[in-house]
């Protein structure tokens, strides 16, 4: 680790393994540059973009405008960054805890410029089981309430949330609760957030992503009402 020209702090991450693949980032556990106030090692979630060699996957025409355009990869990160700043700072007037993960700061790898976000535990210590891994484990039911909290949340303080799915909601414990966490998949990267400026826009966008949620996973979402139905 040393310092760079930017001031973030460089980790080499050569001889780590990925414990996840974004849609366009890899995912990896490091330890954060700087320990805790009382010296205890932090691991924090690090998100990295993708090389353009491994986005083979995307279309021509979105290869091109990224090749044209460059620093709208890097503005995907910095305005994930800034919707939780503006999230923390509406929350701490409005009384609620935004339902993502916590900020810790900029690095630099080989790969480009990082994040690092808090690493979502259970109760036990152990990383935080996604729905999709807790509907493997058929333990869904646990899930429900807490996940009907996050969607309160959501609908309460129009929270702009276009990726979520079952692989980035994990069902954590902080506060002394079970809470459902979105690890990704939060804010909009469009230049004018319409979701943002238009709450109305913003509940359909969320309710047919909940809609989408329970038929990828086997529970009912009622959209008159805006929770899902316990599981029988």
């Amino acid at each position: 680790m040393k310092p760079n020209k930017n001031n973030y702090p460089t980790l080499d991450i050569s001889k780590l393994s990925k414990v996840a693949n974004g849609k366009n980032r890899d995912i990896y556990l490091v330890s954060h540059p700087a320990p805790d106030t009382d010296g205890t090692e932090r691991i924090c979630v690090l998100k990295v973009l993708r090389s353009k060699a491994n986005q083979e996957r995307e279309l021509s025409s979105k290869m091109v405008l990224k090749s044209l355009f460059p620093a709208s990869r890097q503005r995907v990160i910095l305005k994930e960054v800034k919707y939780l700043e503006k999230l923390l700072r509406r929350g701490a007037i409005q009384g609620f805890q935004p339902p993502i993960p916590a900020f810790r700061g900029f690095v630099n790898t080989a790969k480009g410029r990082g994040t690092l976000w808090e690493t979502m535990l259970d109760r036990s210590g152990n990383l935080a089981p996604s729905i999709k891994e807790l509907g493997q484990a058929e333990k869904l039911a646990d899930a429900v309430e807490p996940l009907n909290r996050f969607v309160k949340i959501c609908f309460d303080h129009n929270i702009v949330a276009p990726d979520i799915n079952e692989n980035n909601l994990t069902l954590t414990y902080r506060n002394d609760q079970s809470e459902v966490v979105l690890v990704d998949g939060f804010g909009d990267h469009r230049l004018i957030s319409l979701r943002s400026i238009w709450p109305a826009l913003n509940a359909r966008s969320l309710a047919d992503r909940f809609d989408r949620l329970g038929r990828r996973t086997g529970l009912q979402f009622d959209r008159g009402v805006g929770r899902f139905l316990p599981v029988s």
